[in-house]
């Protein structure tokens, strides 16, 4: 919904325009896709998550302050190379934290939470854009964002801290004659 506000009201990009801002979002997808293997063997990956949400949050706030066509695009770009970071260390660091027994609970229970957070993004955004316009709208947005990948940090830093390591998960990898000349971090 930000797309199209964006690309109609602050950009005024025509018919065609939220369809090249997500365009842009896909291809910064891919590119942070491509980064995401750089988390794999890290430890620490709530900053990861962190990173990605507060990213997102300063994109949006920075387009509702400088809504330029030029900018749009890289930002954009930007926010699906979040994204896709935001996503995979999220998953990931759930797969670290919940013990294996709840995790197809709590899996399920992030899908609906992910639903739900874009069904009441999409219903939060026209009363937004008509309480303050289009910047004010992406303001808003990127600045809740912004507060809450900064309240969530102390919570997920300690989760990461009491997650147990992966030893027993690590040692049949090794065992596996697929992965034996694989090195720990690897693995």
């Amino acid at each position: 919904v930000l797309e199209i506000v964006l690309a109609a009201l602050a950009l005024s990009l025509g018919p065609s325009g939220a369809g090249y801002l997500g365009a842009a979002f896909g291809a910064g997808g891919i590119v942070g896709a491509s980064g995401t293997i750089g988390l794999v063997g890290r430890n620490h990956i709530a900053t990861a998550v962190l990173g990605g949400a507060a990213a997102i949050g300063i994109a949006f706030v920075a387009l509702g302050v400088w809504p330029t066509v030029g900018g749009a695009f890289a930002l954009l770009c930007g926010v699906g190379a979040a994204r896709a970071v935001l996503d995979v260390a999220s998953r990931t660091m759930l797969h670290r934290v919940v013990p294996q027994a709840l995790r197809r609970h709590v899996f399920g229970l992030q899908e609906g939470l992910a639903m739900l957070g874009l069904a009441v993004g999409s219903i939060a955004v026209p009363p937004l854009v008509h309480a303050g316009g289009a910047e004010a709208a992406l303001c808003t947005i990127g600045g809740l964002l912004i507060v809450a990948a900064l309240a969530a940090t102390p919570r997920l830093a300690a989760m990461e801290r009491a997650a147990p390591a992966p030893t027993a998960e690590l040692a049949a990898l090794a065992r596996s004659p697929l992965f034996a000349m694989l090195g720990a971090p690897v693995l």
